[in-house]
């Protein structure tokens, strides 16, 4: 909808008569106003500038009633609150929202002698409860099946057969 000028009491009749119009033939109804009031709300002080802006004082007040009415949630308005305070104060750091330096663990090579010296190197179980523990001899081992033998003396060939590029699609 695009604002017209108007300057005589004709031009506020026949405007008047418009909407009236629009009124009486269902083109304008309160759904319609109101999402003709969000649109220009929306223009008008949807876009924060900053201070410089004729809207500022506005924009404003209406954060404040928004925060009042607590039409922003806690954890929202914590973050936008460490923001701000990450804009007041640029230089300083909050030591609980730094990570720690990262430490390098020193490597090793792992191969068998690596691990035995590890293994050594580790402190024994206090005497009273290594006393405490008794020792059960490991279950007979389960006996290892020998590969079996094939039975043209190992000549046993997968690809025998196998043309490359041929299809068994017909």
């Amino acid at each position: 909808m695009t604002p017209t000028l108007i300057t005589t009491a004709s031009d506020v009749v026949t405007a008047a008569m418009g909407i009236a119009k629009d009124a009486a033939e269902g083109r304008l109804g309160p759904t319609d106003l109101e999402a003709e009031l969000q649109v220009e709300l929306r223009n008008l002080l949807g876009v924060v500038v900053g201070p410089d802006d004729p809207a500022w004082p506005v924009q404003l007040d209406v954060a404040r009633a928004v925060i009042a009415a607590g039409g922003i949630p806690t954890d929202e308005l914590s973050e936008w609150v460490a923001v701000q305070r990450r804009r007041e104060r640029p230089d300083e750091v909050d030591p609980a929202q730094t990570p720690p330096e990262p430490v390098s663990a020193p490597s090793g090579s792992h191969s068998p002698e690596a691990d035995a010296a590890e293994a050594i190197t580790e402190t024994p179980a206090e005497p009273e409860v290594v006393a405490g523990l008794t020792l059960v001899p490991d279950p007979k081992p389960a006996p290892v099946a020998a590969p079996p033998v094939q039975a043209d003396g190992g000549s046993y060939d997968p690809l025998r057969g196998w043309q490359p590029g041929g299809t068994r699609r017909r």
